[in-house]
């Protein structure tokens, strides 16, 4: 009797673990109570506990989920990107060899030709 309750509570508890977002809390509870069912004071108390500190952890993943949800859909300063997400794409420094593009003044005696006179 006990192992086919086992297998309702574990698996209801292994699916709540995968799809925390799906969980049903209340038939898991349920499920427990059956599973609880026949069982000695002291082992009920066991059983529970640890069947509690795993509901917890789904409830727990579960908050996590919609907090994460919630601060992606409200975050005003745009998308959050990884450190090393566009460390290909960006280059930090630059250097620019100008010293082909520029040349040198022609000097002064050579435009000197030119007086100004009337005409």
């Amino acid at each position: 009797m006990f192992t086919q309750l086992e297998l309702d509570f574990a698996s209801a508890l292994a699916s709540a673990l995968d799809e925390p977002e799906q969980a049903d809390i209340s038939l898991m509870c349920a499920s427990l109570e059956q599973h609880l069912q026949g069982r000695s004071p002291h082992e009920q108390l066991r059983v529970a506990g640890d069947a509690i500190k795993d509901m917890a952890e789904v409830c727990f993943q579960r908050a996590e989920l919609m907090i994460q949800g919630w601060e992606d859909r409200y975050n005003s300063e745009g998308p959050v990107l990884d450190e090393d997400f566009l460390a290909g794409m960006v280059q930090q420094t630059m250097f620019l060899d100008v010293s082909d593009l520029c040349r040198q003044p022609k000097s002064r005696k050579s435009r000197q030709g030119f007086t100004g006179g009337s005409c």
